[in-house]
Parts: C-alpha cells; sequence; structure tokens
C-alpha cells in the first residue's frame, strides 16, 4: 500500500461489501427464509452480524469516493496546456457524466426489465406514471432494494466540488474565481431554502429531516474515502504500521525495515518481513476489522448505521487489507466476487 490503495484492492473491497450485503439480506430476518436451518453462532448473534454486514453499502461509499478522487487526479495530470478552474470543473463533470452514463444505462434497463416481468408475466399492475420518476432514482417504488441508486447520484454530484475545494491554492487568480464561485453557489442555495421555507412551510419538516440525516449520510463515507485519496493517508497509516511492527519485530530486522520505511517503499518492507511480523499484521488488521463492529453495539441498539460510519468505514477496509496481506487464495476469492458484482 506504498501508494495507496489499488484498483485490485479496491475490487477486493468491493467484493467484500458484496459478500456483507449478501449476509445481510439473508440472515436480518431469518423468519423469511422459509427454510429450516443450523447456526454456529447461534441466532441472536446472526442476527447482529447481519445488522452489522450493513456497513457494506458505506464500503461501497468510501470506494466510490476513493476512486473518483484517483480519476480526478490522474485526468488533471494529463490535461493539456495550464489547468484553470472553469475548465477543472468542466473536466470533473464530464467524468461524472460519463460514469451516471454507464451506471443508468444498466440500471434504465433492469428497471425495465422489472417493469415488463412485473405486468406481462406477474400479473402485478405497476402504474406507468411511476415508471419516470424510479428510471431517474427519485423513486425506489418498484423496489425498494433500489434506493441506494439516489445516493450514489448524489455522491457523484457532490465530489467534483469537494476535489475542486483543494486545488489552486497558490494561483491567486484561480483562488480568487474559486472563492466567487462557491460564495455564489452557497448564495443561491440559501437563497432558494429561504424561498421554499416562506413559499412552502411544510418544507421545514424535510429540512430539518435532511440535516438530522447528514451526520449518517453515505455522502460523508464517500467524502472520507476521497479525502484519505486526495491527502495519501493511506501511505502514511502503512509507515506507521511498519513503525510500530518494528518495535514487536525486535533489533534483528529492525535496520532493513527502517530503510525501506525511510526510502517510502511501504511494499519492500512488507515484502522482507518474517512469518511472525505477517502474522502480527493480520492480528493487527483483524482487530481493527473487530473495532467498527464493538464500537457501533457501544452507541447503537441494533449496530445498523452511525454517525460515525464515516469513520469507521476506513478503519474497517484498512483492517481487511492489513488482514489478507499475501494469502493469494482469499485475495483471489474477493477479487472474483467483486469483479463480477459492480457494473
Amino acid at each position: 500500500m506504498s501508494k495507496g490503495i489499488t484498483s485490485k484492492q479496491s475490487v477486493m473491497l468491493q467484493g467484500l461489501a458484496a459478500a456483507m450485503m449478501l449476509y445481510h439480506h439473508l440472515f436480518i430476518r431469518p423468519d423469511m427464509l422459509f427454510v429450516e436451518y443450523s447456526t454456529l453462532l447461534g441466532e441472536t448473534r446472526e442476527i447482529r452480524l447481519a445488522l452489522f454486514c450493513k456497513l457494506c453499502v458505506a464500503i461501497y461509499a468510501f470506494v466510490s469516493g476513493y476512486g473518483m478522487c484517483s480519476v480526478f487526479l490522474r485526468a488533471a495530470s494529463e490535461g493539456k496546456g495550464e489547468m484553470r478552474f472553469f475548465t477543472l470543473l468542466r473536466q470533473d463533470y464530464t467524468l461524472v457524466l460519463q460514469k451516471l452514463l454507464r451506471f443508468f444505462s444498466i440500471y434504465w434497463f433492469c428497471v425495465l426489465l422489472y417493469f415488463a416481468c412485473e405486468n406481462l408475466f406477474l400479473g402485478k399492475e405497476k402504474p406507468l406514471s411511476e415508471l419516470l420518476p424510479n428510471l431517474l432514482a427519485l423513486s425506489d417504488s418498484f423496489n425498494g432494494s433500489w434506493w441506494y441508486a439516489l445516493e450514489y447520484v448524489k455522491i457523484l454530484l457532490f465530489l467534483p466540488l469537494l476535489h475542486l475545494l483543494f486545488v489552486f491554492e497558490n494561483d491567486h487568480e484561480e483562488r480568487l474565481k474559486k472563492k466567487w464561485f462557491f460564495l455564489t453557489l452557497f448564495g443561491l442555495l440559501a437563497l432558494f431554502l429561504v424561498l421554499a421555507l416562506n413559499i412552502f412551510p411544510s418544507w421545514e419538516y424535510h429540512f430539518r429531516l435532511f440535516v438530522n440525516r447528514l451526520m449518517p449520510s453515505y455522502l460523508l463515507c464517500a467524502a472520507g474515502g476521497f479525502l484519505i485519496a486526495r491527502f495519501s493517508l493511506i501511505p502514511s497509516l502503512g509507515k506507521l504500521c511498519i513503525s510500530l511492527l518494528l518495535r514487536v519485530q525486535g533489533p534483528v530486522q529492525e535496520e532493513t525495515f527502517r530503510q525501506a520505511r525511510d526510502q517510502g517503499s511501504v511494499q519492500e518492507a512488507l515484502s522482507c518481513r518474517s512469518r511472525r511480523l505477517s502474522a502480527l499484521l493480520s492480528l493487527a488488521g483483524l482487530l481493527l476489522m473487530f473495532l467498527p463492529f464493538l464500537i457501533r453495539y457501544a452507541i447503537t441498539v441494533d449496530a445498523m448505521q452511525t454517525s460515525l460510519d464515516f469513520l469507521l468505514t476506513p478503519v474497517f477496509c484498512l483492517g481487511f487489507l492489513l488482514f489478507l496481506g499475501d494469502q493469494k487464495i482469499p485475495a483471489q476469492i474477493f477479487f472474483f466476487i467483486g469483479k463480477h458484482s459492480v457494473y
């Protein structure tokens, strides 16, 4: 992880999220399985684990944010000529539009196929008036499992703005453009809210509901992934793990590890670790994965979702990657699941 989370590791995280999502939907309501089965964990622990596996959505959001940051930075570095603020704004939203078109091309096919099957073969008459809202991801009345589509759209539309907050810090002219752009944007948003709340007083309830739901929103999970990629925090955490494990490993290989760490080559440092160090690294990863589980149950009733998910998700993802380490077979399994579970 010397250069952060690689594209292969991102797919592995998506594979983990897919497996967690499957477990969540299978075992959160055992009474809906309509089959008798025995469990090693016991029904109570099984349900608790299924509730925790709802973290899969936050993992998807985190990986989306991390990946889009890499896409934006790569596009900016490959740009021809001197990059300007509004040029970068247009370029980022062009990339987002391309991703949305690819997503909706599959999403629309699923919605239309579902609508046709329900009306033609299953005898369930779905109103034609609900087709357009479902196609635009504004409603999930056809299938409640599609609720995340709108969240994903909001995430993609938000990330370019987050990217633009951290560019042109040393260019006075472009920084001034950025300042006025965001002041105008927030001013128009505030004006819209004031007018809307005065013209439609009932909107106050929905506005308060939106504010109350902002903290546990998956938008923050995506923003967390974006910022971690933007400021290269994963390599820093990797170096920190190397430093901590140096003390555990002892002085025999300390000099080798210190040289690799100082050169910034975390991967080379990890490749020369001993079996003992490998086991310690996997154990540390397992503990990092278990920590969000404990925190969720300490502050919530059902551990299904918390306002701290944007902090817990990176810890869980880092723990998972450390736990896998150089284990090729588990890594290949999660990579296979991830590769065949996303569009």
